[in-house]
Protein backbone atom coordinates (compact mmCIF):
# COMPACT_ATOMS: atom_id res chain seq x y z
CA UNK A 1 0.00 0.00 0.00
CA UNK A 2 2.78 2.17 0.78
CA UNK A 3 4.62 1.46 -2.49
CA UNK A 4 1.51 2.13 -3.91
CA UNK A 5 0.92 5.60 -2.68
CA UNK A 6 5.07 6.16 -3.62
CA UNK A 7 4.30 5.45 -6.53
CA UNK A 8 1.17 7.45 -7.25
CA UNK A 9 2.34 10.18 -5.77
CA UNK A 10 6.11 10.08 -7.76
CA UNK A 11 3.93 9.73 -11.21
CA UNK A 12 1.90 12.78 -9.47
CA UNK A 13 4.85 15.23 -9.01
CA UNK A 14 6.50 13.92 -11.94
CA UNK A 15 3.30 15.76 -14.03
CA UNK A 16 3.44 18.40 -12.16
CA UNK A 17 6.86 19.10 -13.08
CA UNK A 18 6.71 18.39 -16.60
CA UNK A 19 3.96 21.09 -16.25
CA UNK A 20 6.01 23.05 -14.50
CA UNK A 21 8.76 22.79 -17.34
CA UNK A 22 6.12 23.43 -19.84
CA UNK A 23 5.27 27.11 -18.49
CA UNK A 24 8.64 28.08 -18.05
CA UNK A 25 9.71 26.87 -21.30
CA UNK A 26 6.42 28.99 -22.48
CA UNK A 27 7.00 31.70 -20.53
CA UNK A 28 10.47 31.88 -21.88
CA UNK A 29 9.76 32.18 -25.21
CA UNK A 30 7.75 35.15 -24.24
CA UNK A 31 10.33 36.98 -22.78
CA UNK A 32 11.61 38.96 -25.61
CA UNK A 33 8.19 40.40 -25.72
CA UNK A 34 7.64 42.40 -22.69
CA UNK A 35 4.13 43.45 -22.74
CA UNK A 36 2.72 39.58 -23.45
CA UNK A 37 3.69 38.15 -20.55
CA UNK A 38 0.78 38.50 -19.22
CA UNK A 39 -2.21 37.24 -21.02
CA UNK A 40 -5.65 38.65 -20.35
CA UNK A 41 -4.01 41.79 -18.33
CA UNK A 42 -6.66 45.03 -19.37
CA UNK A 43 -5.35 48.44 -19.88
CA UNK A 44 -5.18 51.23 -17.09
CA UNK A 45 -8.94 51.41 -16.80
CA UNK A 46 -9.61 47.79 -16.29
CA UNK A 47 -6.30 46.90 -14.07
CA UNK A 48 -6.37 45.42 -10.86
CA UNK A 49 -6.67 49.03 -9.04
CA UNK A 50 -7.99 52.06 -9.98
CA UNK A 51 -7.56 55.50 -8.94
CA UNK A 52 -10.62 57.97 -8.51
CA UNK A 53 -10.47 62.10 -8.90
CA UNK A 54 -10.62 62.24 -4.85
CA UNK A 55 -7.36 60.19 -4.52
CA UNK A 56 -9.18 57.10 -3.60
CA UNK A 57 -7.98 53.50 -4.20
CA UNK A 58 -10.14 50.88 -4.89
CA UNK A 59 -9.31 46.94 -6.52
CA UNK A 60 -11.52 46.33 -9.22
CA UNK A 61 -12.52 42.23 -9.75
CA UNK A 62 -10.76 39.86 -8.03
CA UNK A 63 -7.72 37.75 -10.20
CA UNK A 64 -7.02 34.70 -11.08
CA UNK A 65 -3.80 32.25 -11.67
CA UNK A 66 -4.87 29.35 -13.96
CA UNK A 67 -2.47 26.17 -15.01
CA UNK A 68 -0.72 27.87 -17.34
CA UNK A 69 0.64 30.68 -15.14
CA UNK A 70 -1.67 33.54 -16.39
CA UNK A 71 -3.92 35.81 -15.18
CA UNK A 72 -7.47 36.45 -15.54
CA UNK A 73 -10.10 38.62 -13.88
CA UNK A 74 -13.79 36.97 -12.79
CA UNK A 75 -16.66 38.52 -14.71
CA UNK A 76 -14.00 40.58 -16.74
CA UNK A 77 -14.10 39.80 -20.74
CA UNK A 78 -11.33 37.80 -22.34
CA UNK A 79 -8.68 39.46 -24.37
CA UNK A 80 -6.10 38.84 -26.85
CA UNK A 81 -2.10 38.23 -26.95
CA UNK A 82 -0.69 41.59 -27.87
CA UNK A 83 -3.78 43.36 -26.55
CA UNK A 84 -1.38 45.38 -24.14
CA UNK A 85 1.11 45.96 -26.88
CA UNK A 86 -0.80 47.42 -28.90
CA UNK A 87 -1.95 50.96 -27.21
CA UNK A 88 0.55 53.46 -27.16
CA UNK A 89 2.80 53.86 -24.14
CA UNK A 90 5.83 56.64 -23.81
CA UNK A 91 7.40 54.98 -20.97
CA UNK A 92 8.47 51.17 -23.11
CA UNK A 93 12.20 51.22 -21.90
CA UNK A 94 10.83 51.43 -18.06
CA UNK A 95 7.99 48.56 -18.99
CA UNK A 96 10.56 46.39 -20.11
CA UNK A 97 12.81 47.05 -17.21
CA UNK A 98 10.16 46.47 -15.12
CA UNK A 99 8.84 43.37 -16.51
CA UNK A 100 12.66 41.95 -17.51
CA UNK A 101 12.22 42.55 -13.30
CA UNK A 102 9.27 40.33 -12.71
CA UNK A 103 10.17 37.84 -15.13
CA UNK A 104 13.51 37.38 -12.76
CA UNK A 105 11.47 36.72 -9.93
CA UNK A 106 9.20 34.24 -11.86
CA UNK A 107 11.75 32.66 -12.25
CA UNK A 108 13.06 32.54 -8.93
CA UNK A 109 9.87 31.23 -8.00
CA UNK A 110 9.38 28.19 -10.67
CA UNK A 111 12.97 27.55 -9.06
CA UNK A 112 11.92 27.43 -5.72
CA UNK A 113 8.67 25.37 -6.45
CA UNK A 114 11.09 22.87 -8.48
CA UNK A 115 13.26 22.70 -5.59
CA UNK A 116 10.03 22.34 -3.36
CA UNK A 117 8.85 19.53 -5.76
CA UNK A 118 12.24 17.81 -5.62
CA UNK A 119 12.24 18.12 -2.02
CA UNK A 120 8.62 16.48 -1.48
CA UNK A 121 9.49 13.82 -4.17
CA UNK A 122 12.49 13.44 -1.69
CA UNK A 123 10.68 13.37 1.37
CA UNK A 124 8.46 10.99 -0.05
CA UNK A 125 10.85 8.77 -1.18
CA UNK A 126 12.61 8.99 2.29
CA UNK A 127 9.17 8.25 4.00
CA UNK A 128 8.65 4.95 1.79
CA UNK A 129 11.96 3.88 2.54
CA UNK A 130 11.51 4.80 5.86
CA UNK A 131 8.15 2.55 5.89
CA UNK A 132 10.14 -0.35 4.38
CA UNK A 133 12.84 -0.46 6.44
CA UNK A 134 10.32 -0.12 9.38
CA UNK A 135 8.00 -2.85 8.29
CA UNK A 136 11.37 -5.22 7.59
CA UNK A 137 12.57 -4.23 10.93
CA UNK A 138 9.71 -4.96 12.77
CA UNK A 139 8.82 -8.07 10.54
CA UNK A 140 12.19 -9.68 10.76
CA UNK A 141 13.37 -9.40 14.37
CA UNK A 142 13.20 -13.02 14.34
CA UNK A 143 15.27 -13.57 11.63
CA UNK A 144 19.16 -14.46 11.36
CA UNK A 145 21.66 -11.59 12.67
CA UNK A 146 23.14 -11.77 9.21
CA UNK A 147 20.49 -9.05 7.95
CA UNK A 148 21.34 -6.72 10.37
CA UNK A 149 24.12 -5.37 8.74
CA UNK A 150 21.92 -4.46 5.74
CA UNK A 151 19.39 -2.67 8.25
CA UNK A 152 22.32 -0.97 9.76
CA UNK A 153 23.07 0.33 6.02
CA UNK A 154 19.21 1.30 5.15
CA UNK A 155 19.15 3.01 8.38
CA UNK A 156 22.65 5.13 7.72
CA UNK A 157 21.23 5.98 4.32
CA UNK A 158 18.09 7.02 5.75
CA UNK A 159 19.50 9.66 8.11
CA UNK A 160 21.91 10.54 5.44
CA UNK A 161 18.57 11.36 3.41
CA UNK A 162 17.07 12.93 6.27
CA UNK A 163 20.09 15.27 7.06
CA UNK A 164 20.03 16.10 3.01
CA UNK A 165 16.08 17.20 3.47
CA UNK A 166 16.83 18.80 6.69
CA UNK A 167 19.34 20.90 4.47
CA UNK A 168 17.62 21.18 1.78
CA UNK A 169 14.38 22.50 3.93
CA UNK A 170 16.46 24.80 5.82
CA UNK A 171 17.96 26.39 2.40
CA UNK A 172 14.20 26.38 0.99
CA UNK A 173 13.39 27.83 4.68
CA UNK A 174 15.56 30.29 4.10
CA UNK A 175 14.86 31.67 1.08
CA UNK A 176 11.29 31.64 1.56
CA UNK A 177 12.14 34.40 4.25
CA UNK A 178 14.21 36.34 2.12
CA UNK A 179 11.61 36.41 -1.12
CA UNK A 180 8.79 37.09 1.91
CA UNK A 181 11.36 39.88 3.04
CA UNK A 182 12.15 41.35 -0.29
CA UNK A 183 8.71 41.18 -1.13
CA UNK A 184 7.91 43.31 1.82
CA UNK A 185 10.19 45.75 0.84
CA UNK A 186 8.78 46.08 -2.71
CA UNK A 187 5.73 46.06 -1.30
CA UNK A 188 6.35 48.52 1.00
CA UNK A 189 8.51 50.59 -1.44
CA UNK A 190 5.59 50.50 -4.03
CA UNK A 191 2.78 51.73 -1.37
CA UNK A 192 5.18 54.88 -0.22
CA UNK A 193 5.44 54.99 -4.53
CA UNK A 194 1.92 55.06 -4.83
CA UNK A 195 1.23 57.22 -1.58
CA UNK A 196 3.40 59.74 -3.32
CA UNK A 197 1.73 59.43 -6.48
CA UNK A 198 -1.62 60.06 -5.09
CA UNK A 199 -0.45 62.73 -3.63
CA UNK A 200 1.21 64.16 -6.46
CA UNK A 201 -2.10 63.31 -8.96
CA UNK A 202 -4.01 65.33 -5.72
CA UNK A 203 -1.88 68.29 -6.17
CA UNK A 204 -2.04 68.27 -10.01
CA UNK A 205 -5.15 68.03 -9.47
CA UNK A 206 -5.68 70.97 -7.59
CA UNK A 207 -3.17 73.25 -9.99
CA UNK A 208 -5.59 71.85 -13.24
CA UNK A 209 -8.89 72.56 -11.76
CA UNK A 210 -7.04 76.09 -10.85
CA UNK A 211 -6.13 76.71 -14.09
CA UNK A 212 -9.04 75.68 -15.58
CA UNK A 213 -10.92 78.18 -13.15
CA UNK A 214 -8.30 80.60 -14.64
CA UNK A 215 -8.92 79.72 -18.41
CA UNK A 216 -12.26 80.10 -17.47
CA UNK A 217 -11.94 83.66 -16.10
CA UNK A 218 -9.94 84.42 -19.05
CA UNK A 219 -12.41 83.35 -21.51
CA UNK A 220 -15.03 85.20 -19.97
CA UNK A 221 -12.78 88.10 -19.89
CA UNK A 222 -12.20 87.73 -23.52
CA UNK A 223 -16.01 88.01 -24.15
CA UNK A 224 -15.81 90.71 -22.67
CA UNK A 225 -13.64 92.53 -24.42
CA UNK A 226 -14.92 90.83 -27.55
CA UNK A 227 -18.32 92.34 -27.23
CA UNK A 228 -16.23 95.97 -25.90
CA UNK A 229 -14.49 95.71 -29.47
CA UNK A 230 -17.94 95.12 -31.64
CA UNK A 231 -19.69 97.92 -29.35
CA UNK A 232 -15.89 100.35 -30.70
CA UNK A 233 -16.55 99.15 -34.22
CA UNK A 234 -20.41 100.09 -34.13
CA UNK A 235 -19.59 103.03 -33.01
CA UNK A 236 -17.25 103.43 -35.20
CA UNK A 237 -19.21 102.83 -38.26
CA UNK A 238 -21.10 105.99 -37.57
CA UNK A 239 -17.82 108.18 -37.64
CA UNK A 240 -17.33 109.36 -40.84
CA UNK A 241 -14.31 108.23 -43.07
CA UNK A 242 -11.30 109.42 -43.91
CA UNK A 243 -12.61 110.54 -47.76
CA UNK A 244 -15.65 112.05 -46.11
CA UNK A 245 -13.03 113.74 -43.51
CA UNK A 246 -11.11 115.15 -45.89
CA UNK A 247 -13.92 116.17 -47.91
CA UNK A 248 -15.41 118.19 -44.66
CA UNK A 249 -12.04 119.50 -44.12
CA UNK A 250 -11.96 120.86 -47.91
CA UNK A 251 -14.74 122.19 -47.46
CA UNK A 252 -14.07 123.79 -44.23
CA UNK A 253 -11.23 125.57 -46.20
CA UNK A 254 -13.22 126.56 -48.98
CA UNK A 255 -15.61 128.15 -46.97
CA UNK A 256 -12.32 130.20 -45.13
CA UNK A 257 -11.55 131.03 -48.37
CA UNK A 258 -14.77 132.53 -48.95
CA UNK A 259 -14.88 134.08 -45.90
CA UNK A 260 -11.87 135.93 -46.18
CA UNK A 261 -13.02 137.10 -49.82
CA UNK A 262 -16.17 138.37 -47.92
CA UNK A 263 -14.37 139.89 -45.36
CA UNK A 264 -12.05 141.51 -48.53
CA UNK A 265 -15.02 142.67 -50.13
CA UNK A 266 -16.60 144.06 -46.96
CA UNK A 267 -13.65 146.08 -46.24
CA UNK A 268 -13.92 147.51 -50.13
CA UNK A 269 -17.61 148.26 -49.27
CA UNK A 270 -16.91 150.04 -45.73
CA UNK A 271 -14.63 151.88 -47.73
CA UNK A 272 -17.02 152.55 -50.70
CA UNK A 273 -19.28 153.54 -48.13
CA UNK A 274 -16.73 156.39 -46.01
CA UNK A 275 -16.40 158.04 -49.68
CA UNK A 276 -19.64 158.16 -50.53
CA UNK A 277 -20.63 159.37 -47.27
CA UNK A 278 -18.45 162.27 -47.48
CA UNK A 279 -19.16 163.20 -50.94
CA UNK A 280 -23.31 163.19 -49.44
CA UNK A 281 -21.27 165.00 -46.72
CA UNK A 282 -20.11 167.78 -48.80
CA UNK A 283 -22.74 167.72 -51.17
CA UNK A 284 -24.99 168.18 -47.61
CA UNK A 285 -22.63 171.25 -47.56
CA UNK A 286 -23.34 172.10 -50.69
CA UNK A 287 -26.86 171.90 -50.44
CA UNK A 288 -26.66 174.12 -46.84
CA UNK A 289 -24.89 176.71 -48.60
CA UNK A 290 -27.43 176.59 -51.44
CA UNK A 291 -30.42 176.81 -48.89
CA UNK A 292 -28.65 179.49 -47.53
CA UNK A 293 -28.02 181.50 -50.50
CA UNK A 294 -31.42 180.48 -51.72
CA UNK A 295 -32.81 182.15 -48.24
CA UNK A 296 -30.44 185.30 -48.97
CA UNK A 297 -31.76 185.48 -52.38
CA UNK A 298 -35.75 185.03 -51.19
CA UNK A 299 -34.69 187.79 -48.79
CA UNK A 300 -33.14 189.88 -51.91
CA UNK A 301 -36.41 188.98 -53.66
CA UNK A 302 -38.36 189.93 -50.74
CA UNK A 303 -36.73 193.17 -50.81
CA UNK A 304 -36.77 194.08 -54.21
CA UNK A 305 -40.53 193.38 -53.98
CA UNK A 306 -40.91 196.03 -51.36
CA UNK A 307 -38.93 198.25 -52.97
CA UNK A 308 -40.70 197.44 -56.44
CA UNK A 309 -43.99 198.28 -54.05
CA UNK A 310 -42.26 201.67 -53.30
CA UNK A 311 -41.38 202.15 -56.51
CA UNK A 312 -45.03 201.18 -57.93
CA UNK A 313 -46.47 203.51 -55.26
CA UNK A 314 -43.89 206.18 -56.55
CA UNK A 315 -43.99 205.12 -60.40
CA UNK A 316 -45.78 208.29 -61.12
CA UNK A 317 -42.67 210.46 -59.90
CA UNK A 318 -40.40 208.35 -61.54
CA UNK A 319 -39.05 208.77 -65.03
CA UNK A 320 -38.19 206.75 -67.86
CA UNK A 321 -34.66 205.62 -66.06
CA UNK A 322 -35.96 204.71 -63.24
CA UNK A 323 -38.77 202.47 -65.09
CA UNK A 324 -35.99 200.87 -66.99
CA UNK A 325 -34.19 199.95 -64.12
CA UNK A 326 -37.03 198.87 -62.52
CA UNK A 327 -37.77 196.30 -65.44
CA UNK A 328 -34.20 195.33 -65.12
CA UNK A 329 -34.98 194.24 -61.39
CA UNK A 330 -37.92 192.33 -62.21
CA UNK A 331 -35.91 190.63 -65.01
CA UNK A 332 -33.18 189.39 -62.61
CA UNK A 333 -35.54 188.58 -60.27
CA UNK A 334 -37.75 186.53 -62.82
CA UNK A 335 -34.23 184.74 -63.44
CA UNK A 336 -33.06 184.15 -60.02
CA UNK A 337 -36.71 182.13 -58.92
CA UNK A 338 -35.81 179.77 -62.16
CA UNK A 339 -31.75 179.28 -60.70
CA UNK A 340 -33.52 178.97 -57.54
CA UNK A 341 -36.37 176.57 -58.92
CA UNK A 342 -33.44 174.78 -60.67
CA UNK A 343 -31.26 174.01 -58.15
CA UNK A 344 -34.10 173.16 -55.44
CA UNK A 345 -34.46 170.74 -58.48
CA UNK A 346 -31.23 169.57 -58.78
CA UNK A 347 -30.78 169.36 -55.33
CA UNK A 348 -33.50 167.42 -54.63
CA UNK A 349 -32.25 164.60 -57.34
CA UNK A 350 -29.08 164.63 -55.75
CA UNK A 351 -30.67 164.08 -52.72
CA UNK A 352 -32.89 161.65 -53.59
CA UNK A 353 -29.74 159.62 -55.42
CA UNK A 354 -27.58 159.69 -52.30
CA UNK A 355 -30.60 158.43 -50.11
CA UNK A 356 -30.74 155.81 -52.57
CA UNK A 357 -26.81 154.94 -53.09
CA UNK A 358 -26.82 154.95 -49.53
CA UNK A 359 -29.57 152.62 -48.66
CA UNK A 360 -28.39 150.39 -51.33
CA UNK A 361 -25.13 150.62 -49.60
CA UNK A 362 -26.42 149.96 -46.52
CA UNK A 363 -28.10 146.63 -47.44
CA UNK A 364 -25.51 145.19 -49.41
CA UNK A 365 -23.19 145.66 -46.07
CA UNK A 366 -25.91 144.37 -43.82
CA UNK A 367 -26.08 140.96 -46.24
CA UNK A 368 -22.68 140.61 -46.58
CA UNK A 369 -22.39 140.96 -42.62
CA UNK A 370 -25.30 138.10 -42.21
CA UNK A 371 -23.08 136.07 -44.87
CA UNK A 372 -19.80 136.85 -42.95
CA UNK A 373 -21.60 135.68 -39.35
CA UNK A 374 -23.42 132.82 -40.98
CA UNK A 375 -19.82 131.85 -42.31
CA UNK A 376 -18.56 132.11 -39.27
CA UNK A 377 -20.93 129.58 -37.56
CA UNK A 378 -20.63 127.16 -39.91
CA UNK A 379 -16.58 127.39 -39.46
CA UNK A 380 -16.87 127.35 -35.77
CA UNK A 381 -19.48 124.13 -36.12
CA UNK A 382 -17.15 122.48 -38.83
CA UNK A 383 -13.84 123.36 -36.40
CA UNK A 384 -16.15 121.92 -33.28
CA UNK A 385 -17.11 118.55 -35.70
CA UNK A 386 -13.22 118.18 -36.47
CA UNK A 387 -12.24 118.73 -32.84
CA UNK A 388 -14.90 115.73 -31.72
CA UNK A 389 -14.05 114.14 -34.15
CA UNK A 390 -10.36 113.96 -33.52
CA UNK A 391 -10.60 113.56 -29.91
CA UNK A 392 -13.22 110.39 -30.86
CA UNK A 393 -10.21 109.41 -33.18
CA UNK A 394 -7.91 109.16 -30.47
CA UNK A 395 -10.07 107.52 -27.51
CA UNK A 396 -10.68 104.92 -30.22
CA UNK A 397 -7.44 104.59 -31.03
CA UNK A 398 -6.01 104.36 -27.57
CA UNK A 399 -8.76 102.02 -25.80
CA UNK A 400 -7.23 99.77 -29.70
CA UNK A 401 -4.01 99.82 -28.16
CA UNK A 402 -5.65 98.62 -24.96
CA UNK A 403 -7.14 96.36 -26.52
CA UNK A 404 -4.70 94.85 -28.28
CA UNK A 405 -2.79 94.50 -25.41
CA UNK A 406 -4.89 93.00 -23.27
CA UNK A 407 -5.56 90.30 -26.14
CA UNK A 408 -1.75 89.43 -26.50
CA UNK A 409 -1.56 88.83 -22.19
CA UNK A 410 -5.20 86.34 -22.75
CA UNK A 411 -3.23 84.70 -25.43
CA UNK A 412 -0.37 84.18 -23.49
CA UNK A 413 -2.66 83.43 -20.73
CA UNK A 414 -4.42 80.91 -23.02
CA UNK A 415 -1.20 79.57 -24.17
CA UNK A 416 0.61 78.89 -20.63
CA UNK A 417 -2.52 77.13 -19.57
CA UNK A 418 -2.62 75.01 -22.19
CA UNK A 419 0.74 73.96 -21.45
CA UNK A 420 -0.15 72.89 -17.41
CA UNK A 421 -2.90 71.30 -19.03
CA UNK A 422 -0.67 69.24 -21.25
CA UNK A 423 1.97 68.36 -18.21
CA UNK A 424 -0.81 67.50 -15.83
CA UNK A 425 -1.97 64.96 -18.70
CA UNK A 426 1.31 63.32 -19.42
CA UNK A 427 1.80 63.20 -15.71
CA UNK A 428 -1.93 61.44 -14.94
CA UNK A 429 -0.69 59.25 -17.87
CA UNK A 430 2.54 58.40 -16.11
CA UNK A 431 1.24 57.65 -12.34
CA UNK A 432 -1.59 55.36 -14.23
CA UNK A 433 1.27 52.97 -15.74
CA UNK A 434 3.34 53.18 -12.45
CA UNK A 435 0.25 52.23 -10.78
CA UNK A 436 -0.38 49.23 -13.05
CA UNK A 437 3.27 47.90 -12.95
CA UNK A 438 2.81 48.47 -8.89
CA UNK A 439 -0.64 46.24 -9.50
CA UNK A 440 1.27 43.52 -11.19
CA UNK A 441 4.01 43.38 -8.77
CA UNK A 442 1.98 43.14 -6.03
CA UNK A 443 -0.49 40.14 -7.94
CA UNK A 444 2.88 38.44 -8.65
CA UNK A 445 4.10 38.48 -5.18
CA UNK A 446 0.58 37.61 -3.78
CA UNK A 447 0.68 34.49 -6.21
CA UNK A 448 4.46 33.61 -4.97
CA UNK A 449 3.03 33.65 -1.35
CA UNK A 450 -0.18 31.09 -2.42
CA UNK A 451 2.27 28.86 -4.66
CA UNK A 452 4.33 29.17 -1.19
CA UNK A 453 1.59 28.10 1.31
CA UNK A 454 0.12 25.70 -1.35
CA UNK A 455 3.80 23.43 -1.54
CA UNK A 456 4.45 23.66 2.36
CA UNK A 457 0.35 22.25 2.79
CA UNK A 458 1.25 19.40 0.23
CA UNK A 459 4.27 19.08 2.73
CA UNK A 460 2.77 18.76 5.89
CA UNK A 461 0.01 16.86 5.19
CA UNK A 462 2.65 14.12 2.96
CA UNK A 463 4.82 14.73 6.53
CA UNK A 464 1.37 13.36 8.17
CA UNK A 465 0.73 10.86 6.07
CA UNK A 466 -2.26 11.90 4.33
CA UNK A 467 -3.34 12.50 1.16
CA UNK A 468 -1.55 15.64 -0.54
CA UNK A 469 -4.12 18.37 -2.64
CA UNK A 470 -3.76 17.65 -5.98
CA UNK A 471 -5.05 20.99 -6.69
CA UNK A 472 -2.26 23.02 -4.41
CA UNK A 473 0.18 20.10 -6.05
CA UNK A 474 -0.64 20.91 -9.14
CA UNK A 475 0.03 25.15 -8.63
CA UNK A 476 -3.93 25.36 -10.00
CA UNK A 477 -5.18 28.07 -7.48
CA UNK A 478 -8.89 27.38 -5.82
CA UNK A 479 -11.83 29.32 -6.30
CA UNK A 480 -11.39 32.61 -4.25
CA UNK A 481 -13.66 32.72 -1.44
CA UNK A 482 -15.95 35.79 -0.60
CA UNK A 483 -13.25 36.98 2.08
CA UNK A 484 -10.72 37.35 -0.45
CA UNK A 485 -12.82 38.97 -2.95
CA UNK A 486 -14.09 41.47 -0.47
CA UNK A 487 -10.31 42.11 0.05
CA UNK A 488 -9.48 43.03 -3.29
CA UNK A 489 -12.49 44.96 -4.02
CA UNK A 490 -12.76 46.80 -1.10
CA UNK A 491 -11.26 50.32 -1.74
CA UNK A 492 -11.39 52.34 1.65
CA UNK A 493 -9.46 49.47 4.12
CA UNK A 494 -6.29 49.55 2.40
CA UNK A 495 -4.37 49.04 5.79
CA UNK A 496 -6.94 46.36 6.89
CA UNK A 497 -6.03 44.47 3.27
CA UNK A 498 -2.13 44.97 4.50
CA UNK A 499 -2.99 43.37 7.95
CA UNK A 500 -4.62 40.18 6.11
CA UNK A 501 -2.09 39.73 3.89
CA UNK A 502 0.50 40.07 7.46
CA UNK A 503 -1.92 37.66 9.04
CA UNK A 504 -1.71 34.92 6.19
CA UNK A 505 2.58 35.72 5.87
CA UNK A 506 2.11 34.28 10.10
CA UNK A 507 0.12 31.49 9.11
CA UNK A 508 2.46 30.29 6.42
CA UNK A 509 4.86 30.88 8.57
CA UNK A 510 3.67 28.67 10.82
CA UNK A 511 2.71 25.68 8.95
CA UNK A 512 6.42 25.94 7.72
CA UNK A 513 7.43 26.11 11.48
CA UNK A 514 4.81 22.81 11.71
CA UNK A 515 6.30 20.63 8.79
CA UNK A 516 9.86 21.91 10.63
CA UNK A 517 8.53 19.92 14.06
CA UNK A 518 7.20 17.44 11.73
CA UNK A 519 10.66 16.86 10.39
CA UNK A 520 12.38 17.10 13.87
CA UNK A 521 10.19 14.34 14.89
CA UNK A 522 10.68 12.01 12.24
CA UNK A 523 14.50 12.57 12.31
CA UNK A 524 14.43 11.90 16.37
CA UNK A 525 12.37 9.01 16.02
CA UNK A 526 14.62 7.38 13.11
CA UNK A 527 17.86 8.15 15.39
CA UNK A 528 15.89 6.28 18.49
CA UNK A 529 15.16 3.38 16.08
CA UNK A 530 18.49 2.98 14.69
CA UNK A 531 19.33 3.21 18.35
CA UNK A 532 16.89 0.30 19.75
CA UNK A 533 18.31 -1.38 16.63
CA UNK A 534 21.76 -1.51 17.65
Amino acid sequence: MDMKFADITHMQLKRSLDQIHGVNSARSVNSGLSNQIYVGVPNVADACYSHDMNGNTHFSKPWRHNSAGNYYQQGAPAYDNGNVATQPNKFDAILQVKDAMLQEKESVILKLRLQVASLQHQIQEGDAALRQVMSTHYGGISKSSSSSSNDRSLDLETQRKIHDLEQMLGKVENNLEETKAQAAREKSHSEEKVKKLENLLKSREHTLTEGSKKYKVCTERLEKYKKRVESLERYLGGLPTVEESNKLKTEADILGVERENMIVEINKIKDKLETKTKALKEKQNELDKEMEKSSHLEREVQKLKEDVLKLEKSKVELGSSERDRLEDLEFEIVRLKKEKEDAARMLSASDRRAKQQQERLQAEVENLTQQLSEGEERIETLRKDMLMKQQTANKVHTAMMNLSSQNQQLMEQKLTLQDKVKVLEKAQGNFKDEAVACARLHRETFAAVQDIKAVSQVLIQTAEGNDPNLSALLGVTTEPNEDSVNKLTDAKTSVEQTNRKIIEVRKLRQDIDELRTIISNRYAESIGDNCTTH
